[in-house]
């Protein structure tokens, strides 16, 4: 089997061939999750690459969860963990969307969560630091799983110095406290570039203990 370097290589070889188009490939997840990844090539215009996270179970419609991935996603028991780019407010005319990395986490069909500010919440627990910062200034980096383990990466922007960058590993079994909390807390929202809704916990009541 292909791995998604190879994938994604080989789409870019037969655009470049080609000249211009858009090309794509599937890749299974497990759990009837499958990762989309379009790649856009033009002579004329600058190429792109988009990731998407589908659900396609064998019976029932498909469902796009996210439409730009950035990290991820890991799945394990139905539920599937990612970092994804979000746009964090309207573009403005002859700019770029304003995208901002949040991690998330999607048991489907359901809607998927917004679970950033709780982890940043467990690292502010783990390493001191005060969360309204973390809140207002934290950055979502990357995801890895390990041993079982899903390890959130983030950092704190305090300019001039570069950001430490801090880690928060946690259990599957964490990540379903995490995603009832959201549950029981959360509004839903939708993202502005794609429409996509997901459901997010006010700031506000982030600092609550969980219901």
């Amino acid at each position: 089997m292909k791995s998604r370097k190879q994938n994604a290589f080989l789409a870019t070889c037969y655009l470049l061939l080609s000249g211009c188009g858009t090309t794509s490939y599937v890749e299974s997840l497990g759990d009837s999750y499958v990762e989309v990844r379009k790649v856009q090539y033009s002579i004329s215009e600058p190429g792109g690459a988009q990731t998407i996270l589908e659900y396609r179970p064998q019976h029932g419609p498909r469902i796009v969860i996210w439409p730009s991935l950035r990290e991820g996603p890991y799945v394990r028991d139905g539920k599937a963990v990612f970092l994804a780019d979000y746009a964090s407010s309207k573009r403005q005319p002859g700019e770029r969307w304003p995208m901002v990395p949040r991690f998330f986490c999607v048991s489907a069909p359901d809607l998927p969560l917004d679970i950033t500010d709780l982890v940043f919440r467990l690292g502010s627990k783990q390493s001191g630091q005060d969360l309204r910062e973390l809140l207002r200034k934290g950055d979502a980096s990357y995801i890895k799983e390990t041993n079982n383990l899903i390890a959130f990466h983030f950092s704190v922007w305090r300019p001039p110095d570069w950001p430490p960058m801090i880690t928060v590993q946690t259990t599957w079994d964490q990540i379903s406290d995490m995603m009832r909390e959201v549950k029981a807390k959360g509004v839903i929202r939708k993202d502005l570039r794609y429409g996509t809704r997901y459901i997010q916990i006010p700031q506000e009541d982030v600092a609550q203990p969980p219901l």
